[in-house]
């Protein structure tokens, strides 16, 4: 019989890095799925010719994120089937070696440069819908190039930190930073946490106010396009913090609190929830939007495959 010590709670179970078949063949797909769909959409994005600069510098870093997300879950999901039914004898080599680091890296880096680049997205959006006529207040080119290489800076920093002592990655098999040993790491752990519940409260007040603002100006032609731009990208952004959201509130709950899920349901979260966004982005922006339909078809014909014109 295998026996923990310390006992295993919500963020640091006992059982194999995955536990369930389920879960496993969930994170192959998870992961296949978001490389090669964050992968394939990076690559349109680059060859675009309809959409603004702007719209695909965001939608590049979103993509890159989300990309990284789908490689820490490879990760992951590789670890798991090397030693799978046998962890108990390899859990110290993973989580303090190389892997579970760099693993852990990827995803701090993936979660908070993806949480920056949608709220950067939803302030575009915002001022753009609510403020059309206040060309001060739209953002410029150079202007979103600044806020993304500061967002840049700041999720590095925060995916660095477990690396050189505060929190780290090597304290659950899933190797995320939820080591809160000490008060330095409970600050870490709680300021990402609330961070992503700002921005998802952040998040929802501008969308509300867009809402508002399409509703009184129904009759405007503009303003239709603009809302179907605000719906497309409400779906992509929403969809985004609806599954952070719930890992940030279960998360301080446990921090501070009692666990209210054990540990089968955080795994659940932590491996399924937290990282399936980065798999359907890429497709509710495909589906979504009829340009980057077009840019594929341009992207094939350009390479051979197809001949006929694209009006």
């Amino acid at each position: 019989v295998l026996v923990c010590l310390p006992q295993p709670d919500a963020f640091n179970p006992c059982e194999d890095i995955l536990g369930t078949d389920g879960l496993r063949a969930c994170s192959w797909l998870v992961a296949i799925f978001a490389t090669l769909g964050n992968g394939f959409q990076l690559i349109v994005l680059a060859n675009s010719r309809r959409n603004s600069l702007m719209y695909r510098v965001l939608m590049s870093n979103l993509a890159v994120a989300n990309f990284f997300m789908g490689i820490y879950l490879g990760m992951i999901a590789t670890a798991d089937a090397c030693t799978y039914g046998e962890y108990q004898n390899h859990a110290r080599a993973w989580q303090f070696g190389t892997g579970c680091n760099a693993a852990g890296f990827l995803s701090i880096l993936s979660t908070e440069l993806a949480v920056y680049t949608l709220t950067i997205i939803t302030l575009e959006r915002y001022y753009t819908i609510v403020h059309p006529l206040k060309n001060d207040m739209h953002l410029s080119i150079k202007q979103v190039g600044t806020l993304m290489t500061c967002g840049w800076l700041f999720a590095l920093t925060l995916a660095t930190l477990p690396l050189v002592g505060i929190s780290s990655y090597q304290k659950v098999a899933v190797c995320l930073p939820f080591d809160v040993g000490n008060p330095v790491s409970t600050a870490y752990v709680t300021f990402l946490l609330i961070t992503n519940g700002i921005a998802f409260l952040s998040v929802l007040f501008c969308y509300a106010r867009m809402y508002c603002s399409l509703g009184g100006a129904r009759c405007s032609s503009a303003a239709r396009v603009e809302g179907r731009v605000a719906k497309r990208m409400a779906l992509l952004v929403l969809s985004n913090f609806s599954c952070w959201f719930p890992i940030a509130l279960f998360g301080l709950i446990a921090i501070y609190g009692n666990p209210v899920i054990n540990v089968p349901s955080s795994k659940f979260l932590l491996v399924f929830i937290y990282p399936i966004n980065a798999f359907t982005n890429p497709y509710l922006y495909a589906l979504g939007t009829k340009h980057f339909q077009l840019d594929v078809l341009d992207l094939i014909k350009r390479f051979g495959f197809c001949q006929r014109r694209i009006d």
